[in-house]
Order: structure tokens, then C-alpha cells, then sequence
């Protein structure tokens, strides 16, 4: 069977078995990636997270599995709340953007009248 088929199938199982493995194996004295980007959040929160949005981008819905690369955490980097977990495109897009939401306001108009 697929590793991606066993997870799907055993995911409560996997995702324990993660955060164990993470716990005992966590290197000592090093950041993680999330931490080293000053934003604030455990390997936990991140699963609680993961598990809320039913393991999809919190924007255009697509499944953890059929990405290449983990969800990333969305944050704000005005006040440093996590938003949420989003795939690389929707991530990059924000950033592009800047988290303008005037810009993203005018970049959907633009798309609404020219489609």
C-alpha cells in the first residue's frame, strides 16, 4: 500500500507517532524553521492546526497529500499571529500581495471584469 494511503487511512496513529518521534529526537539548542522565522508556534499547535482545517490550505482547499511540500504557516508580520496553514502558492501569493488587502481587493475586480 502507499505510504500515502496507509497515513490517510491511520492518520490519528501517524500523527501521534510523529509527535512522539519529534519529542525524542528534537535537536537540543536549535530552532526549528518556524521559530528561526520568529514565529511562535510548537509542533503540537501546528498538528491542532493541521487537524482544524482537515489537513488542506486554508484558502484554496487543496489536500495536504496531492502537495509537494508541507502546508506552511501563514502569519502576520505586522502583529505575528498565525492565520493559518496555507500550500505554497496561496503563502507566496499573500506575500506578493504584501497582505495589502486593498491591492487583493482590486486584484479580484480585476479578475471579476475581465474574465
Amino acid at each position: 500500500m502507499p505510504s500515502k494511503e496507509y497515513y490517510w487511512k491511520n492518520r490519528d496513529k501517524c500523527l501521534s507517532q510523529s509527535i512522539d518521534w519529534h519529542k525524542k529526537n528534537k535537536p537540543k539548542g536549535k530552532e526549528s524553521k518556524w521559530k528561526q522565522q520568529g514565529i511562535k508556534i510548537t509542533h503540537e499547535e501546528y498538528v491542532a492546526l493541521f487537524n482544524k482545517q482537515d489537513g488542506k490550505c486554508a484558502l484554496c482547499f487543496t489536500p495536504a497529500e496531492e502537495l509537494t511540500k508541507s502546508l506552511a504557516v501563514d502569519h502576520s508580520h505586522t502583529t505575528g499571529n498565525i492565520r493559518g496553514l496555507l500550500c505554497g502558492s496561496c503563502n507566496q501569493a499573500l506575500g506578493l500581495f504584501k497582505d495589502n488587502i486593498e491591492v487583493m481587493k482590486r486584484a479580484l475586480f480585476y479578475l471579476h471584469d475581465n474574465t
